[in-house]
């Protein structure tokens, strides 16, 4: 398969996703959440592992495992994360940024099988790499059906367990709250510093919540504080249950990126027993 046919067939692949968009919306994420990511995933894993063994088809094999195919998936994740952070709304629906990541990642498992078959004296940092990023990027992706976002308006005098979610929709939590106490620390020209807040929890249990830094409710469930006004702070609830394997994944990145450091780049050999 020559480069421009590989090219032709990431455009390709590239306006399918775009026309997915303009025809049909949103990205149905909410229809792939727990257990259907899971089985759509493990599916992905085998159905990879079976094309990357059997070379078959062989030109999708080959399309995978190009280099051409390493730089333009990664000038295109470049370039929908810049316009994902940059757009006010939010893309993560979009159907050209779940066909980009959704390439970009199986085109890393695939590198990821093959190196794991070949003689390398730094077999170690490449596994923690490729794996960690794989970890790290696939479980925002699909981890993504299953977390969810609400906001909620809680004052001093009733607690409360009514939220908001993304879409506007009204919907009651497990846990009440109310709030106890805000405080605003002031810089000496009177300007705010730091914003404080003081929750009760099932009329129990007391957190302090302070901006960027969320309050762990349950394994998978954090608090933030959102903003505030004199009747009452908002609060985001947020749930990941699969944030630990994406902190998983940084944490090898970051083994492996010591182990590259410790063991230098390496050299190649070339003809003529030169390194």
């Amino acid at each position: 398969m020559n480069k421009s046919r590989i090219y032709v067939a990431w455009v390709v692949y590239l306006v399918v996703a775009c026309l997915c968009q303009a025809l049909f919306g949103r990205f149905p994420a909410d229809a792939f959440a727990f257990p259907v990511n899971v089985a759509i995933m493990l599916l992905w894993v085998i159905a990879s592992w079976v094309v990357y063994r059997e070379r078959k088809p062989a030109w999708l094999a080959t399309l995978l495992l190009s280099p051409q195919t390493t730089f333009i998936l990664l000038a295109a994740f470049v370039a929908v994360s810049l316009i994902q952070g940059f757009h006010s709304t939010g893309l993560s629906s979009a159907w050209w940024l779940v066909a980009v990541i959704a390439a970009l990642l199986t085109h890393l498992l695939f590198v990821t099988m093959r190196g794991t078959r070949r003689d390398r004296s730094r077999l170690a940092r490449f596994l923690l790499i490729h794996f960690g990023v794989l970890l790290a990027i696939g479980g925002g992706f699909w981890g993504a059906p299953d977390t969810r976002q609400w906001r909620m308006a809680v004052g001093e005098k009733n607690p409360t367990c009514e939220a908001i979610d993304s879409k506007g929709r009204v919907t009651y939590l497990d846990h009440e709250l109310r709030l106890k106490h805000f405080n605003t620390e002031l810089y000496p020209d009177g300007t705010p510093k730091s914003h404080a807040a003081k929750i009760v929890i099932d009329g129990k249990d007391e957190a302090t919540l302070t901006v960027n830094h969320p309050y762990a409710l349950s394994w998978k469930d954090d608090l933030y504080l959102m903003g505030a006004t004199p009747q009452y702070c908002i609060i985001g609830w947020v749930s990941q249950p699969w944030k630990y394997v994406q902190w998983v994944g940084v944490w090898m990145i970051m083994a492996g990126a010591v182990l590259l450091f410790v063991q230098g780049a390496g050299h190649k050999t070339i003809k003529g027993g030169q390194t």
